[in-house]
């Protein structure tokens, strides 16, 4: 029941935000505007009073659940008689528009089953995402630590402390996906209030919820604790409401909203860095500058007030230890940032770079297919005098690392080309809308070190999800309501194999031995990494991307299970799954404290030096007999594993 509190203070927050909202806002906004503003103010109270309990280092089940409950009462008992008087009424829809509710809603049941059943086991998820949650959990902290992997520290934190905060309530980390799965509901009643208000009806609202749910990468991501669909989330959420102010609805309480809504979205990824910043400039520029200056500079700057709130905890962290905000220099450099210097070249070749970030999305089954298309963009680079070494275009079609979006590509396009063609298609916003998407894609496009392409196409799903209500407009110019029903409906079939085949995750697993819900490998659809994870071990789904890696993890794990020792130092390479380690021994909640005692030497400052681990799992000590003090255990694979009482910070001791 604990795990219900943060969504109790949602529902709870919609009718105090109705309460406030201006009648022009309720009106244009509709249903899905509340519930935006909702969530934005959810985020907000969740990041700051995480900060507050994280300065007081009491990031524990107890002390988050007193919050949250305390929260749930302070809104909720005002409104006991108000809620007690509503009465829903139920839409009015057409046969087709009924088929559709149904669809999405069985297939948001069915990502929801997988969400819950299978453990987290994307690779990053592995390296960073999971990690940091534990370690935080550990730590009852959000402060830095020594890692082996700087992107636990550096990274805007805001999904994996939602994460922190549901396994505090309940207990390990179950919950941890239903992050990304909520940020999809959330996505979907985004896109939808956008269509709303570009004039759309229930039809056109349709298509945009089909067009954004149908997408491979997001039904691929709202089963894992990625968090492009979190950013994508925050970036519909700020687009909406940049769209309302265009309509002179906006006002003081939806401007703090957005002003949430784009601290939120700096506070969940780096590339929201490039979106936010688009969609903010968009605000800024249509600011009655020339009438009413100074009102239009306090309202930027209120909204630049409370994005620096949300942030500030984050970059006060990465600024004490890395020296920037945003974290170490060296490593800004290889994530997207650009110099003076980097800039000139970047431009000059950006036609092919334009090819490159575009070229994923369009790989098939057929290798000779693949091959041309990059070959093509090999051969656009050397017309600049670049040589590109990187793998451009990889088939792995149901991967939510590299899976493309052909189909919404190509309908992207095609919307496009009716912005262009038909003056029925430019709604009021329709335009704005589409280029703040393209003006966005440009940048990143721009921005992105050159080596992040293939794994790159997932941080175009924020984009593909804003460009939804456009997609809308232009199609419902064409179509009659119950026509543009079908069409919805047909979307999201077309998508079904992405829901049932996850790679990692599959409902059904192909095999090429299939027992249980599985079918045998699909021709050119091949195999899946792992079985059904209706039947498929929990400890084989972990592992599902790293399978070499299962059989030294896991034997390390239970040799460390069966000694007494409840210490245990991590000498491990960035590259290495670390937080397999804590899922195999259930920490912290088990007992078992984890601590890093090599990394990097900027981070060794952060190493707890009072930490004597009496264990030491190793993936990089060569052929050592003893290590730190302790004697070699046993050798499995890369992993080590020392054990002992005599350890010493001299690992040669």
């Amino acid at each position: 029941m604990a795990l219900l509190l943060p969504l109790g203070f949602f529902l709870l927050l919609i009718p105090w935000v109705r309460r406030f909202q201006g009648r022009g806002s309720l009106a244009a906004g509709g249903w899905e505007g509340s519930l935006l503003l909702a969530a934005a103010f959810w985020g907000a109270f969740h990041a700051l009073t995480l900060e507050a309990l994280s300065a007081l280092r009491a990031i524990r089940p107890t002390p988050v659940l007193v919050m949250w409950l305390a929260a749930d009462l302070a809104l909720g008992v005002p409104l006991v008689w108000q809620i007690s008087r509503l009465r829903l009424r139920w839409p009015r829809l057409a046969t087709p528009e009924w088929v559709f509710v149904l669809l999405v809603s069985l297939v948001l049941a069915a990502l929801l089953l997988v969400a819950w059943v299978a453990p987290p086991n994307n690779s990053d998820s592995l390296l960073y995402h999971m990690a940091r949650v534990v370690h935080w959990a550990q730590n009852a902290s959000l402060r830095h630590y020594g890692t082996a992997y700087g992107h636990q520290l550096w990274n805007p934190p805001f999904a994996e402390t939602v994460i922190l905060t549901l396994r505090s309530l309940w207990g390990d980390d179950r919950p941890a996906n239903l992050v990304q799965w909520s940020a999809l509901v959330g996505v979907l009643v985004g896109v939808s209030g956008m269509a709303r208000l570009l004039g759309l009806g229930r039809g056109g609202r349709l298509l945009a919820v089909a067009f954004a749910v149908s997408l491979p990468m997001a039904l691929l991501q709202a089963t894992s604790t990625q968090n492009d669909l979190v950013t994508g989330f925050w970036l519909v959420a700020a687009a909406f409401l940049v769209m309302l102010d265009r309509q002179g609805t906006l006002g003081r309480v939806e401007r703090l909203a957005l002003g949430a809504a784009l601290g939120l979205g700096l506070l969940t990824k780096g590339t929201f860095y490039v979106y936010g910043g688009v969609i903010g400039g968009w605000f800024v520029i249509t600011r009655p500058w020339r009438g009413q200056a100074g009102r239009a500079a306090l309202q930027v700057v209120a909204i630049g007030a409370v994005v620096l709130l949300l942030n500030a905890g984050h970059w006060s962290r990465n600024l004490a230890v890395g020296g920037t905000p945003l974290g170490p220099p060296e490593w800004l450099g290889g994530h997207g940032t650009l110099s003076l210097a980097s800039l000139k070249p970047r431009v000059a070749a950006y036609p092919p770079r334009l090819l490159r970030s575009l070229a994923p999305h369009l790989a098939g089954p057929w290798p000779e297919y693949n091959a041309a298309i990059e070959a093509g963009v090999r051969e656009a680079y050397r017309v600049f005098g670049v040589e590109v070494n990187a793998p451009i275009v990889v088939w792995a079609w149901n991967h939510e690392d590299y899976a493309g979006n052909p189909l919404h590509l190509l309908l992207v396009a095609g919307t496009t080309l009716g912005l262009a063609l038909s003056p029925q298609a430019r709604r009021t916003g329709v335009l704005g809308l589409a280029a703040a998407a393209a003006t966005a894609y440009l940048l990143m496009v721009l921005m992105l070190p050159p080596a992040i392409t293939t794994v790159g196409v997932r941080l175009h799903l924020p984009l593909f999800l804003l460009w939804a209500p456009a997609f809308a407009a232009v199609v419902s110019a064409w179509l009659p309501r119950r026509a543009a029903a079908l069409v919805a409906i047909g979307l999201v079939l077309l998508a079904l194999p992405w829901l049932l085949f996850n790679a990692t995750r599959p409902l059904i697993g192909m095999r090429p031995e299939p027992a249980g819900p599985e079918v045998p490998c699909l021709g050119p659809l091949g195999c899946t990494r792992v079985g059904s994870v209706l039947t498929q071990p929990q400890a084989d789904l972990v592992f599902a991307q790293l399978r070499d890696a299962q059989a030294g993890y896991t034997a390390a794990a239970a040799a460390v299970r069966e000694s007494s020792c409840r210490r245990i130092g991590l000498r491990i390479d960035s590259s290495d799954p670390e937080y397999a380690l804590w899922w195999l021994l259930d920490a912290p909640q088990s007992g078992f404290r984890l601590e890093t005692i090599y990394t990097t030497p900027e981070l060794e400052p952060l190493i707890d030096r009072s930490f004597r681990p009496c264990a030491i799992v190793c993936t990089i000590c060569g052929g050592r007999t003893q290590l730190h003090g302790l004697e070699l255990g046993f050798a499995s694979g890369s992993v080590r594993l020392f054990l002992g009482d005599g350890f010493t910070w001299d690992e040669d001791g």
